[in-house]
């Protein structure tokens, strides 16, 4: 298959612009970059922002990057309520970039598809612009049975 991965390769540019952005992961076939990743500890909607922001400037390809956003909130009761609050809260109201709008009526919860209920697992689907899919991935690191 000839499929690569790097952790943290730099490429874009970072929120300030004065160095290369550095990308939590890549997955890649040649110079190919197929997949980029963007890793985040979820604790307000300023850090969902600041992530969402960079992951846009990491390639000129926008066509699909997937976010993991780790709940480690210590009471774990909460977990659905909290990935409801991310999911139709803060990714449809944060501020996204020119042509990159959230397109609320393509937006999908696939939790249930992927049988995740009975998981600390969350997963969603988020449509931006004409041609970009952001995959989200969220896990709850505090689960307990």
């Amino acid at each position: 298959m000839g499929l690569l991965n790097s952790p943290q390769s730099t490429g874009g540019h970072s929120p300030s612009k004065k160095s290369a952005g550095e990308k939590d992961l890549v997955i890649g076939r040649g110079h190919d970059e197929l997949a980029v990743f963007e890793a985040l500890i979820y604790k307000s909607k300023s850090t969902l922002q600041d992530h969402m922001t960079k992951i846009f400037n990491y390639t000129h390809r926008r066509e699909r990057f997937y976010i993991m956003v780790y709940d480690d909130h210590p009471d774990f009761s909460g977990f659905d309520k909290r990935w409801q609050k991310y999911w139709h809260n803060e990714i449809p109201s944060l501020n996204y970039p020119k042509d990159f709008n959230f397109t609320s009526s393509e937006t999908k919860d696939v939790s249930i598809e992927l049988d995740l209920l009975s998981t600390s697992i969350r997963a969603g689907i988020s449509k931006h612009g004409n041609s970009t899919t952001i995959y989200h991935i969220y896990v709850g690191l505090n689960y307990e049975v």
